[in-house]
Formats: C-alpha cells, sequence, structure tokens
C-alpha cells in the first residue's frame, strides 16, 4: 500500500491520459486498495475544488468514519460504490480536471489524514 501523496506524483508523471487503455495499463501497476484511493482522492478533491479545507459535509462525516482509501469506493474485494472496473474510465473521463482534483485534494486534506488514508 503506497502512500497517497507517492501515488498523487505518479499520476501527475502520467497525465496526459491518452486513452482509457493508456489508464488501465497505468493502474495495473497497483494493488486494488491503491486503485481505490486515486478514485477516493479524485471525488474528494472534486467535492473541495473552491476550498482550502475539509468542507463541512466532510468533516461530519469524519466524526463518524475516518477518511480513508475507500471512502468513495467501498471496500474491496467488492468495491460497493464505485465497481474496480469503472476505475479507468471514471480516471480517463476526468482528463482535463485530474490535476486541479488531486491538487485541490493535497490542499485541503491535512498531512495526517493523508498519512492513514
Amino acid at each position: 500500500m503506497a502512500h497517497i501523496d507517492t501515488l498523487i506524483q505518479d499520476i501527475y508523471d502520467e497525465i496526459p491520459f491518452q486513452s482509457e487503455t493508456h489508464v488501465s495499463q497505468f493502474l495495473s501497476h497497483y494493488p486494488d486498495d491503491d486503485q481505490a484511493a486515486f478514485i477516493s482522492a479524485l471525488y474528494i478533491g472534486r467535492s473541495h475544488i473552491h476550498d482550502n479545507s475539509l468542507n463541512h459535509d466532510y468533516q461530519r462525516y469524519l466524526s463518524n468514519y475516518p477518511i480513508n482509501r475507500f471512502t468513495e469506493t467501498g471496500e474491496p474485494p467488492e468495491f460497493q460504490f464505485i465497481s474496480k472496473d469503472d476505475f479507468a474510465s471514471i480516471i480517463f473521463g476526468k482528463k482535463s480536471c485530474l490535476t486541479e482534483y488531486f491538487g485541490s485534494f493535497l490542499r485541503c486534506v491535512p498531512q495526517n489524514l493523508r498519512d492513514n488514508f
């Protein structure tokens, strides 16, 4: 399991993706939990695009559940919320916003939460 900051740097090095196949090949180098981390970080970042810290909705969520790499996908192996089969298409579909979404994740999620992500 790689640290989320490392994973985000890895994906930055690949952006822009040229195709969904390119994303699939990139993801194939990572275990399922790291792949889920990309998706959760992407959606958390998207939800905080105009923020500088975690917004009220996530603060309420954190009072009951830890924020982690499965927050948006659900736990493996089922991934109840987002199917693993959809990870590549989701990332490719957000291609023009990936840098912004991951950047807002890094900006808004405190280091101590990212360390346990």
